[in-house]
């Protein structure tokens, strides 16, 4: 679009010299005309006389030439010339630069109709590329993605290589930098840099999941160096007037399912806002922050163990794995997509 825009603005101002040059080239023709005018009176006359000449007459007084008169008449045709010139070349300059002006606008204008179209486009992470990242580390990277409003973005994490890529992922634990016993307000609008360990935040994950149909995925690594994954068909988490209660299902993996028999359908719970199903606060009692029953089958924004144990149920925990609540795993990655039909 760019180099459209940039063909048109060069073959107008081509046409713009050429007129300029013309218009030069006639002023300067007249300009010759005047200051030859003199000359070629002259040697007109002399024509004339030469033409027409008859019988010499008596011989008279010698005659006189007031040359200053001349000259002085020549000069101030030359000025009042010179000064039509200039005001004319100034309206053509000033003609063109407005044109110039104009066009320089409209390709403004019409690049940010183009961007905006662009970002209409860019949803979700299932349409980026790399090339687009703001940072990239070879798997994935961060992009605005705009949701809602073309002219309104939000930063977020993109795994582009699980199963297909097209993920934003939403928390990652990987080396313990980073407290998750933290506050309601925390856990609603998210900390942590999203290339590192991180919660996006509970309204934008209900934001981005409001409308359509998605599904969640959950990564999670030992300190043996084993992978596995938990993935669900279904996945969805209501507003703030709803404490953004979790749904999920149809769940495959590897990991085994530690989220739809004890969490589903349950609302969120932090230290200071208790929405749990325990007569306790499920979230003080673990040290963490979830979509706790009573109290869970997983935790995974609980206390990072190095090493994974010692960790008497205060841990990053995720039962259908290993089975237990005192491993504390070393890695994990929650993220979410569009559904594809």
């Amino acid at each position: 679009m760019k180099l459209l825009a940039f063909l048109w603005l060069a073959a107008l101002l081509q046409r713009t010299v050429v007129k300029a040059n013309s218009s030069c080239h006639s002023m300067q023709l007249a300009l010759n005309l005047i200051c030859n005018t003199g000359d070629q009176n002259a040697e007109t006359q002399q024509q004339i006389v030469e033409g027409k000449r008859g019988k010499a007459g008596p011989q008279g007084p010698p005659g006189k030439v007031n040359y200053t008169l001349v000259d002085e008449n020549i000069k101030e045709r030359y000025r009042a010339f010179e000064q039509r010139f200039s005001l004319e070349s100034e309206r053509q300059i000033g003609m063109h630069s407005t044109e110039i002006k104009l066009l320089k606008n409209k390709i403004t204008e019409l690049e940010s109709r183009w961007q905006k179209r662009f970002n209409s486009l860019l949803t979700g992470c299932e349409k980026v590329s790399k090339y687009g990242a703001l940072s990239w580390n070879g798997t994935g990277g961060i992009f605005n993605i705009y949701p809602d409003n073309p002219q309104e973005s939000i930063e977020v994490y993109c795994d582009l290589t699980s199963d297909g890529g097209g993920w934003i992922v939403f928390q990652r634990r990987m080396d313990g930098s980073v407290d998750f016993y933290r506050g309601w307000n925390e856990y609603v609008n998210g900390f942590g840099e999203n290339d590192k360990e991180f919660w996006l935040g509970l309204e934008t994950i209900h934001q981005l999941t409001k409308n359509g149909n998605y599904e969640l995925r959950v990564d999670i690594g030992d300190w043996e160096g084993e992978r596995r994954y938990a993935q669900y068909g279904t996945f969805s988490i209501s507003g703030s007037n709803d404490n953004y209660r979790l749904t999920v299902g149809d769940y495959s993996g590897t990991a085994g399912d530690s989220l739809i028999g004890h969490h589903n359908g349950q609302q969120f719970s932090t230290k200071d806002q208790d929405n749990d199903g325990n007569s306790g606060n499920c979230a003080v009692s673990y040290t963490g922050a979830w979509w706790y029953q009573s109290c869970y089958n997983s935790n995974l924004n609980g206390v990072y163990h190095v090493g994974g144990t010692g960790a008497n149920d205060k841990n990053i925990a995720w039962w259908q794995w290993k089975n237990t609540h005192n491993y504390s795993y070393k890695f994990t990655e929650i993220k979410f997509r569009k559904k594809q039909n």
